[in-house]
C-alpha cells in the first residue's frame, strides 16, 4: 500500500516538477538573450558616435526586425569598406541606415521588397526610400529536387535590368521557409563583385543555415573562397565575405 502511494504521489508531482524546471530552463534562456541584445545596444551606440554619415534617427530593432547586432555589423561594413553598389533583400529598420549611406556617399543602393502593403507602409513614413526601393514579385522555388519550395523572389528581369555587381548584400527577406529559406540570394554568385560582404540575419533558423551553406558550397564551386563569422545574440546574424577583405575582420 505505502509503495502505491509513493507512486501515486510521484504520478501527481513528476509533471509539476518537469514544468517548473523548463520554464526555469526558459527563463534563463530569455534572460541571457536580453542581456546579449543590451549588450549589443551599447556597443551600436558607442561605434555610431561621431559618425560623419550617419546621424541617428527613430530605429525600432527587435522582434520582427534586426536586432541590434546586425545594425552593428551593417553599420561596421558600411564604414568600413564604403561600398559603392549595395543591395538589401527585405526593407525596414536596416533601412534607414542604407538610405543614410546612399545619400552621403552617392552609392548606388537597391533595396527589393516583395510586400506592397509593407513597402507602402515604409516608404510613407521614409519617403527617402522611393529613390531606391523597388517592388519585386514573391514566388517559390525549391533549391534541390528533394527540397520543399521556399519563399523567394522573382527578380531575374531586376538583376539584368540594374546589371550591377554588388560588393554588399544584407539578407532579411522574403518571410522565412523551414528549409532553404530566402534562397534568392544563391541568384547573386554572378552579380557579386569581386571583393564581396553578405550578411544574412535569422541564422539562428534551420532554413537559413542551409541556404547559408549551400551558398558557400556555390561560392566555392565558382572558384570564390569566402570566410564566415557569426554573431550571436536573440537572433543570429552571419557575415561571408572575401577573404581578402581583411579590412572586415575586426567586427
Amino acid at each position: 500500500m505505502v509503495s502505491i502511494m509513493i507512486l501515486l504521489v510521484l504520478g501527481v508531482l513528476a509533471p509539476t516538477v518537469f514544468c517548473s524546471v523548463l520554464k526555469k530552463r526558459v527563463l534563463k534562456r530569455q534572460t541571457a538573450h536580453l542581456g546579449m541584445e543590451a549588450e549589443w545596444a551599447n556597443v551600436f551606440h558607442d561605434t555610431i558616435i561621431g559618425s560623419d554619415w550617419y546621424k541617428p534617427c527613430a530605429i525600432s530593432p527587435g522582434r520582427g526586425a534586426v536586432g541590434y547586432n546586425a545594425l552593428y555589423v551593417i553599420y561596421r561594413v558600411l564604414n568600413e569598406l564604403r561600398p559603392q553598389c549595395i543591395l538589401e533583400c527585405g526593407s525596414g529598420e536596416s533601412t534607414k541606415l542604407f538610405l543614410q549611406y546612399a545619400e552621403f556617399f552617392g552609392a548606388n543602393l537597391d533595396v527589393v521588397e516583395h510586400s506592397p502593403f509593407w513597402l507602402n507602409l515604409f516608404l510613407t513614413n521614409n519617403p527617402l526610400g522611393k529613390k531606391y526601393c523597388t517592388a519585386v514579385k514573391e514566388t517559390y522555388t525549391s533549391v534541390m529536387a528533394c527540397a520543399p519550395k521556399s519563399r523567394s523572389y522573382d527578380w531575374q528581369e531586376f538583376l539584368k535590368k540594374k546589371g550591377r555587381r554588388y560588393e554588399f548584400v544584407f539578407v532579411d527577406g522574403p518571410n522565412g521557409s523551414p528549409s532553404y529559406s530566402r534562397p534568392q540570394v544563391l541568384d547573386l554568385i554572378p552579380h557579386l563583385a569581386d571583393n564581396f560582404a553578405i550578411v544574412m540575419d535569422d541564422y539562428e533558423r534551420p532554413g537559413e543555415q542551409e541556404t547559408i551553406a549551400e551558398l558557400g558550397r556555390r561560392l566555392l564551386e565558382s572558384g570564390r573562397d569566402y570566410v564566415e563569422t557569426v554573431y550571436y545574440s536573440k537572433k543570429q546574424v552571419i557575415l561571408l565575405r572575401s577573404p581578402s577583405l581583411g579590412i572586415l575582420a575586426s567586427i
